[in-house]
């Protein structure tokens, strides 16, 4: 039985639920007799009920006539309920704070779940966008037993005998833990109670005292809880999840008692170059002072304020610093008065560190073998990104010491530094308050790793010329510094390497440099196993000699023999020419899984090249057809750098491969091997170049491409590759990469459209907006920017990945090209609802003033550039059940000439025959903001995918194609870049969203049903 109390405070809401009769089905009481009323749709006939018998009117049990004691509580079942329902505050959104209470009035016979998703359907307008109402249920306080009791969502109010009047609140059956900070002025005290949504206020109140029992005398007066922020006295009733309570607010428990006399004090906001005249009593503390200046700022509930407090300058000029005003504390307490300097300012800021160290491990925990470059994810960092709330004062030293005593780091705390980002060290006694003004870049990002020491490295078989003073975190275990020392000097099988340390011998991989005592200037020396290395050069040799002996004879040779050579050269064990090659037909099914470092010299077997003029005459070498490691060498190569070559790339290379596989070549490409009869100077210099290219490469690609949205495998690899090799390598010039690949996964970066500075248009709202009942009753004109605001966010969110092989039509790819898919879905929708709101007026009058209002509005959409919208109203205007409509075309003329004219003007958009001339020609004149009719692109998309192979004859990418492919990209994407400028109503959003229309059957039915064939005027 619930029995939940009467409720006597204002509501926020009442509305009445749709009437549901009994369900026949259900079974009765067991104690309700054959005889009791029948209930009907708002009646008003009670019915009582024992928990144990039915008792008679006249109070006897009805055989033996005795008296029968009411012994058990009882309850009143009608067939209309009011009850009461309270949502919590974490869910609400609004500047009220407070749980939201609503009345309704529903059946008895309603389930709790429908009553559930009627008052979230109720209150949708106030729930905030992240709510989570999945897990709700019923629930109320049961006085007695001190518990909360719960509704089931299937059965009914009236089978779980709920009262009138009760008083609910929806609630998650799981624990939330939070933790609130509550203030003792009285005992200058402050305490952190954790609570979750079924702690009462009473029983923090009850939990505060009893911590300071003894310190606070309850014989004072009566002690309540008090929201500062909110500026309210909290009920002992009330849950806590009944109020808003942010992080950064603070409760207070205090005595409920009179007031000093009141003091004017000045309180300064640097942040808004303004100050505040505030009147208060010094029995008041700090926090009720921060809560009333809080409330007098724009927007006081956001996170900007969280680390704001009060700081009193010193009253006299040479009086040293001042002090900062802690919240727990009486005002009387610092003796405040009006002529006091306080301002309002930030305490702390909120920084970013990111942990980077290696941990001292034992040799069982490390791989005794070496990790490749496709693997380069597996190794042992330990990352970990942490926020700290920085003082103004604190130094680098601080921060480094409480860092290594948070996370309990093994070595020394000299051992370690903090850097910034771009791989400068901090020095220790600055103060980080300076490191962030002096940064012009206002990042709040370090990162805490070991300081590098300098040792002298060489080769074996090259002392004198690889000698040279290296900068090694010397915690890093012996195979992962083997690994970047084999990737500095170029050899490609570091397992086949060993370090030698002077003075202590070869060193085990397996542990770190400085387990094995390696410390600052100690000579390592980098020994290559002898054989292997001679084995690597001759077969160096062996594919230049021939590959050079290919390219002799194939000089002038007919394409018979070309071929015939090619065939030969298969059968060669030289492992940089293919062996049985197919020819592939589809780019999707391409997968060239041959390392890059095999792929050998650039040959006719494996890159061909066309060549055009120049302005000047001069011939221009562009790339036509090639083998998918030779793009990637183009891409990054060393000695010229094609941005246009870059970017259509990047933007087409899904057509013939994936994104895991272009990430896996980049990271071989990287990785450099250096050629035999190369020095070792001028392989540093290719070596620095090539590798600039790659993360140049990877940025563009991060910045330009939406493939790493959504995509947490190919973030992850590519995290774990900057982390453990980039940073390393090239601290400065991986920091962008890394600060955009991680604001992609966080989700923080929106990056679609730029905002015009120009100020928003005024709003074209109906006269009377209190009697707004239609949509229509908004001009076209408010109601097409409307649409285009709608519009545009969909259009923007088309990945270019989406334009390509055709995926909106071939089932086999349509999950690729989703947001593409739901801008046709919506055109196609929009042209149905033209119709649909046309036929839905009964006279031809209507119907033609309707029809008016589209024609102004594919007007106004033109105007602004709509165009794919635009083609979808005049698709409806012109849809064969419209078209038919003699009268109602008749009084259309007669009615709006003007109109008539546009009507039969505006056909020409529509017309593929000329190719959509008209829309082509207004597309190149118009400036963005815009939104082509994305039917143009996938019509010359088709052209080019049709019209072009996907290989060349010899299995070489048609690299033309990937050209052609990506002008049309290239162009889609400039309209992506500048969105519309106008203002949202929010009113307007769901009608305009969600198209209700008929098919073009029913249309078609209802077209006859209005103006059948044959019937005159």
């Amino acid at each position: 039985s619930i029995e939940p109390e009467v409720v006597v405070e204002p509501v926020d809401d009442v509305f009445t639920a749709p009437y549901k009769p009994r369900d026949p089905s259900t079974s009765s009481d067991e104690n309700v007799s054959d005889s009791s009323t029948t209930l009907t749709p708002k009646s008003t006939v009670f019915r009582r009920f024992s928990f144990k018998k039915l008792l008679g009117s006249n109070g006897s049990n009805g055989s033996n006539g005795s008296q029968t004691q009411w012994h058990d509580r009882h309850f009143v079942v009608r067939d209309e309920l009011t009850i009461v329902v309270a949502l919590p505050a974490t869910l609400c959104q609004g500047r009220t704070g407070r749980a939201r209470r609503v009345k309704g009035h529903f059946s008895a016979y309603t389930p709790a779940g429908d009553v559930i998703e009627m008052i979230l359907e109720r209150c949708s307008d106030y729930l905030a966008p992240d709510a989570d109402t999945s897990s709700l249920k019923l629930c109320c306080f049961d006085e007695d037993t001190e518990t909360w009791a719960w509704l089931e969502n299937a059965k009914s109010l009236y089978e779980q005998k709920v009262l009138e009047d009760a008083f609910f609140e929806l609630k998650s059956p799981l624990p939330e833990f939070r933790f609130v900070r509550i203030a003792l002025p009285q005992v200058e005290s402050l305490v952190t109670i954790e609570y979750d949504q079924f702690t009462r206020a009473e029983s923090v109140l009850d939990e505060v005292l009893g911590l300071h029992e003894h310190e606070m005398d309850t014989r004072q007066g009566e002690f309540a809880l008090f929201h500062t922020r909110l500026n309210t006295r909290m009920k002992v009733s009330d849950s806590m999840i009944s109020y808003e309570i942010l992080s950064q607010d603070m409760l207070e428990c205090k005595l409920v008692g009179g007031r000093l006399a009141p003091v004017t004090l000045n309180v300064a906001v640097p942040a808004l170059q303004s100050a505040r005249k505030i009147r208060m009593t010094l029995d008041q503390t700090v926090g009720d002072l921060v809560s009333t200046v809080l409330r007098r700022l724009p927007n006081p509930t956001s996170s900007q304020w969280r680390n704001y407090a009060l700081y009193l300058h010193p009253r006299l000029r040479l009086s040293g610093s001042g002090i900062w005003l802690e919240d727990y504390k009486f005002l009387s307490s610092y003796k405040l008065a009006e002529k006091d300097h306080i301002e309002f300012r930030e305490k702390y800021k909120t920084l970013s560190f990111e942990l980077c160290v290696f941990p001292m491990v034992s040799s069982r925990s490390w791989r005794s073998h070496s990790i490749s470059a496709e693997d380069s994810s597996k190794v042992f960092m330990a990352f970990k990104a942490i926020q700290l709330e920085v003082a103004e004062f604190a130094t680098v030293q601080d921060v480094v010491s409480g860092i290594k005593e948070m996370n309990c780091l093994d070595y020394p705390e000299c051992f370690y530094g903090l850097y910034h980002i771009n791989g400068k060290r901090l020095m220790p006694e600055q103060p980080l308050w300076q490191c962030i003004v002096a940064d012009q870049t206002q990042t709040t990002s370090f990162v805490v790793r070991m300081i590098p020491v300098k040792v002298d490295v060489s080769l074996n078989h090259e002392p004198n010329e690889t000698l040279e003073k290296l900068a090694l975190d010397l915690s890093q275990p012996g195979w992962l510094i083997r690994e970047s020392l084999c990737r500095r000097y170029g050899i490609r099988f570091p397992e086949n390497c060993s370090i030698q340390a002077e003075g202590i011998g070869i060193l085990d991989v397996t542990s770190s440099l400085l387990q094995q005592g390696v410390v600052e200037e100690t000579s390592l020396r980098v020994i290559v196993s002898q054989g292997k290395r001679q084995r690597i050069v001759s077969r160096q040799k062996e594919r230049m000699s021939h590959i050079d002996m290919l390219e002799y004879e194939l000089e002038d040779s007919p394409s018979l023999e070309r071929r015939s050579a090619i065939e030969k050269s298969q059968k060669s064990p030289v492992r940089g020419l293919k062996k049985n090659c197919p020819l592939r037909r589809s780019f999707m099914e391409h997968d060239d899984g041959e390392n890059f470092w095999d792929e050998g010299p650039d040959c006719r077997t494996n890159i061909r090249f066309s060549t055009s003029r120049g302005p000047d005459g001069s011939p221009i070498h562009t790339v036509a057809a090639a083998t998918f490691n030779k793009l990637v060498q183009q891409l990054t190569h060393s000695d010229h750098h094609d941005l246009d070559f870059v970017h259509t790339f990047l933007l087409s290379y899904q057509t013939f491969t994936t994104p895991e596989n272009l990430l896996a070549k980049l990271i071989q490409r990287y990785h450099i091997v250096r050629p035999a009869d190369m020095s070792y100077s001028d392989f540093g210099n290719m070596r620095t170049s090539i590798q600039a290219r790659v993360i140049n490469a990877l940025r563009l690609w991060v910045e330009h491409v939406d493939d790493f949205k959504g995509n947490v495998n190919l973030q992850t690899r590519l995290l774990n590759f900057i982390s453990s090799i980039l940073y390393n390598d090239w601290p400065k010039l991986c920091c962008r990469l890394r600060r955009n690949l991680v604001a992609i996964r966080e989700q923080e970066k929106e990056k679609k459209g730029t905002w015009s500075l120009k100020p928003k248009p005024r709003l074209r709202l109906p006269a009377h907006v209190g009697h707004v009942v239609s949509l229509f009753d908004f001009h076209a004109e408010e109601i097409a920017r409307q649409i285009t605001l709608i519009d545009f966010k969909m259009f923007a969110a088309i990945k270019p990945s989406e334009l390509l092989n055709q995926s909106w039509c071939r089932p086999k790819y349509k999950h690729k090209a989703q947001n593409l898919l739901k801008v046709i879905e919506r055109v196609n929708r929009i042209t149905r609802w033209v119709a649909t709101a046309i036929l839905s007026q009964n006279t031809a009058r209507d119907r033609a003033r309707r029809m008016i209002l589209f024609i102004e509005l594919a007007h106004y959409l033109y105007k602004m550039h709509n165009f794919n919208t635009m083609v979808a109203v005049i698709g409806g205007l012109h849809h064969s059940a419209i078209d038919r409509l003699k009268h109602t075309k008749a009084k259309l003329e007669k009615m709006d000439k003007k109109a008539t004219k546009r009507l039969a003007n505006m056909k020409v958009f529509i017309n593929p025959t000329d190719n959509f001339k008209r829309l082509r020609d207004d597309l190149r004149c118009v400036d963005p903001p815009c939104i082509p009719y994305l039917g143009i692109f996938m019509a010359d998309l088709t052209m080019i995918d049709h019209g072009n192979k996907n290989f060349s004859k010899d299995s070489l990418i048609n690299f033309s194609k990937c050209r052609l492919i990506y002008s049309q990209v290239r162009s889609f994407k400039t309209y992506q870049r500048q969105a519309y400028n106008f203002e949202q109503i929010p009113a307007l959003l769901n009608p305009l969203t969600n198209f209700h229309h008929l098919d073009d059957d029913a249309l078609s039915e209802v077209s006859l049903k209005e103006e059948p064939r044959g019937k005159n005027q």
